[in-house]
């Protein structure tokens, strides 16, 4: 077997299948017949279903985490546009040191989190703010995409990630 679950227990498999079809929602008369039906073509044995309820809370264990870890650097994405738009609009009360960042590299090089807060808090600013603002749109669509774009995924995102926390 190929991909990211070979050389793992089958009943790893069938738990993150079905963790992942039912975005982390459990449901116990769900799981019995997504059981079922992958045992209709290859039973499993007597230990590998006693493995399910322990294996399962590990594969949603390892969702969560992987949540977080996306929900915090997302947050990091968000504190540094807002420390680099302080910096632009003469908000800054403290020294930034990662604003130099910000005018090497590509859109893409940023976080969407960074590109959406960095929009929201220069769209409606001053001429300092609208000249970064247009930097900011002229990256994105050299990129093949838009400001308005980009804040339609990282709310279709955010809006995933917490559906998926909540049946977590």
């Amino acid at each position: 077997d190929a991909g990211p679950l070979a050389g793992l227990p089958r009943i790893y498999g069938i738990a993150w299948a079905f963790v992942a079809h039912t975005d982390s929602r459990f449901d116990p008369e769900l799981l019995l017949r997504f059981v079922g039906a992958y045992q209709k073509d290859d039973p499993l044995e007597l230990a590998e279903l006693w493995a399910l309820p322990t294996v399962l809370r590990i594969v949603m264990i390892e969702n969560a985490r992987r949540l977080a870890v996306r929900i915090v650097a997302s947050m990091k994405g968000r504190e540094q546009a807002d420390r680099y738009a302080n910096a632009l609009t003469g908000l800054a009360t403290d020294v930034v040191d990662d604003v130099s960042f910000v005018s090497a590299g590509t859109a893409s090089g940023w976080s969407r989190a960074f590109t959406v807060q960095l929009f929201q808090r220069l769209r409606h600013r001053d001429a300092a703010a609208a000249v970064a603002l247009q930097e900011l749109s002229q990256r994105l669509a050299a990129e093949g995409t838009s400001a308005e774009a980009v804040v339609q995924m990282e709310i279709s995102r955010q809006a995933a990630a917490d559906l998926s926390v909540r049946n977590l």
